[in-house]
């Protein structure tokens, strides 16, 4: 297919320009999961367990320890799964984000805080909160979504 002839080149500073904001766009996504994750599991309720089982194995009931192992080796992997999220280089890409992000896409302060995101996070990005703002859910809500479906 032939290039639009009516159709300028784009200069460098608007490929820099696109670039950040793909870069942007992936800082604020990744966050949001992983905020959505932690909220998910709680780490203190999966090592309770944890210890639990251990006090009660051995029960001299061959199967009953059996089961409890195996129970004990998915909340392990559950509990790994869940440390190795690295929240705070998230967090960071984030902070560096999200002014860039909330202006292009027009999410408001409440917003961000309506999907979870720590009022001190907001602030350390340069996000404050405004009387009559609102809008940009349904940015963050569609570009969460979109991820799902191509999980």
């Amino acid at each position: 297919m032939a290039a639009n002839p009516t159709r300028k080149p784009l200069t460098s500073h608007h490929k820099e320009r696109m670039a950040l904001g793909r870069q942007e766009s992936a800082a604020v996504r990744r966050y949001l999961q992983d905020i959505s994750a932690q909220r998910t599991v709680d780490k203190g309720a999966l090592r309770k367990r944890i210890t639990l089982i251990d006090q009660v194995i051995p029960t001299g009931d061959d199967d009953l320890d059996n089961r409890l192992r195996r129970q004990k080796n998915v909340l392990q992997a559950e509990l790994r799964e869940a440390e190795a999220l690295d929240l705070e280089t998230l967090e960071a890409d984030f902070v560096k984000a999200v002014r860039g992000y909330s202006e292009r896409k027009g999410v408001s302060y409440r917003s961000w805080r309506n999907f979870g995101v720590p009022p001190h996070v907001l602030a350390a990005g340069g996000i404050r909160a405004e009387r009559a703002e609102g809008g940009g859910e349904d940015e963050l809500r569609s570009m969460l979504e979109g991820e799902k479906a191509d999980a």
